[in-house]
């Protein structure tokens, strides 16, 4: 289906751009599987892409420059979230498609407004084309996206779809042969066995780590689902200035297996919204660990394009091997707070992740993937490739770490329970400087596992990690 028409763009106040004239109506049924693109041609689109100034995680990442070898372009990505207008000015020029609901297999209808302004945003991480500079170019501009709701009547209140319900988008994805799922969500019981078929089928299944309720400790805070099953690469949210988030669930001393994989922009990070009047506003920031799990989900699309050849285990492998921290042989290093580390998206370009096992480790504890995936598990020479890359990449990429300063403010964003890692390349590369402490042992520590641990969501409950942007600009995000 081809969108005619552009969206008129109106400037409201402070430079704020945003979507007004001609908009679909809420609940606008697009056809089931059918693609949604409002450029002439994907070459036009990409030669107009432009990124608004001043995005911090799109500079920071240098998406620039990885655009220039990846764009994600030939690889599917499933979008599972509650609804999608994809008549955003962020979105015209992407490929898009629909599947069907996870109810009764109707066609999905697009929605405007705050009711699909969570799953826009993601979207539009994932695949925005610029609004003409305007606004956001995602990790993977050129990737397939179809996306899957989980709510067709969201005015409704509350979920139609429960885990087991969201368990068949998950199928519907592998059906359609998606090289990743996002799911920046959180529900009760009912995907393990879904996750499970989409890694054998070869998928790299990304999700939102969840969020930590206001008095209760982090480390007796539960991954959300689909973040805490086996094999999924849970994401945690971090800061411009290289901190993690206070809320970030760490998930230590909880059930076997219950971690965190990768660290990624989720602070304020400019993505887009859609405010109470259903304007979409470009670039607006928002906070939580849903919009680290797109981003990242991007990063593995930019990746399966650059090494399309590698298996999902081994893109997890490359990821987990390429963010900047080191065991005490070269290989992989573990702390409950950034997980293996911050996502290096530019860093893990440069190697063939072919070299890797084709096992995924995320299957394990970390103590045990790090004995079983050492540096010398790669089978190929890329001394010369992997030095060259550092060089070119300059000091913001080298990962080094601190054993004993203090961060310098943003208190409330960042760690302190003494177990921090390496400098996020992303905090150096903004000028930020970031040094956590690092005790000794405290990489593989974990503490003795409460008699009770806090009670999952029950199954029929989905329970997004991050906050809707209010109208009051002022307001505290992620508080």
């Amino acid at each position: 289906m081809v969108v005619a028409g552009a969206r008129a763009l109106g400037l409201l106040g402070a430079g704020l751009l945003l979507t007004g004239g001609v908009a679909p109506a809420s609940g606008a049924t697009a056809p089931a599987g059918d693609s949604t693109s409002t450029d002439t041609g994907s070459e036009v689109a990409a030669a107009a892409r432009k990124s608004r100034p001043g995005v911090w995680w799109y500079d920071a990442m240098r998406l620039g420059d990885v655009h220039e070898k990846a764009t994600g372009k030939g690889v599917k990505v499933a979008v599972i979230d509650i609804q999608l207008d994809p008549y955003v000015p962020d979105l015209r020029g992407a490929e898009l498609s629909t599947g069907t609901d996870c109810l009764d297999n109707k066609p999905i209808k697009y929605w405007r407004g705050p009711l699909a302004s969570h799953g826009t945003a993601m979207t539009t991480a994932i695949v925005g084309q610029g609004a003409g500079g305007k606004g956001i170019v995602g990790v993977a501009p050129d990737a397939e996206v179809r996306f899957y709701s989980y709510d067709q009547n969201p005015q409704n209140g509350g979920y139609e779809c429960d885990g087991l319900l969201i368990g068949r988008q998950v199928d519907k994805a592998i059906a359609w042969g998606a090289d990743v799922i996002n799911m920046s969500l959180g529900v009760g019981s009912g995907l393990e066995e879904p996750v499970a078929r989409a890694l054998d089928a070869g998928a790299v299944v990304v999700a939102s780590s969840g969020e930590v309720p206001d008095g209760t400790p982090r480390d007796e805070q539960l991954l959300e689902l689909p973040a805490g099953i086996p094999g999924v690469v849970a994401v945690a949210a971090g800061t411009s200035k290289g901190t993690v988030w206070s809320k970030n669930p760490y998930g230590d001393g909880l059930p076997e297996n219950d971690w965190l994989t990768v660290t990624a922009p989720g602070v304020d990070t400019p993505l887009g919204a859609f405010r109470q009047d259903s304007t979409w506003v470009l670039a607006e920031p928002r906070t939580g660990t849903s919009g680290a799990s797109a981003i990242t989900a991007g990063a593995f699309a930019v990746l399966k394009e650059r090494w399309p050849e590698a298996t999902n285990n081994q893109l997890i492998q490359s990821v987990l091997h390429h963010t900047g921290r080191k065991g005490a042989d070269g290989g992989l290093a573990y702390d409950k707070v950034q997980g293996y580390g911050t996502l290096s998206l530019r860093r893990a370009l440069e190697v063939d992740p072919a070299g890797y096992p084709d096992e995924n480790p995320l299957l394990m504890k970390p103590a045990e993937a790090i004995e079983a995936f050492p540096a010398s598990s790669y089978d190929q020479d890329t001394s010369g490739e992997d030095a060259t890359a550092d060089a070119a990449a300059g000091p913001e990429d080298s990962g080094a770490t601190s054993d004993s300063a203090q961060q310098a403010g943003g208190a409330d964003e960042t760690d302190q329970a003494g177990q921090g890692g390496a400098v996020p390349w992303w905090a150096v590369a903004l000028g930020a400087v970031l040094l956590a402490a690092v005790g000794a042992g405290a990489v593989l520590a974990r503490r003795r596992r409460p008699t009770t641990a806090p009670p999952r969501p029950e199954p029929g409950t989905a329970v997004h990690a991050d906050h809707e942007p209010t109208d009051d600009r002022t307001a505290p995000r992620g508080s």
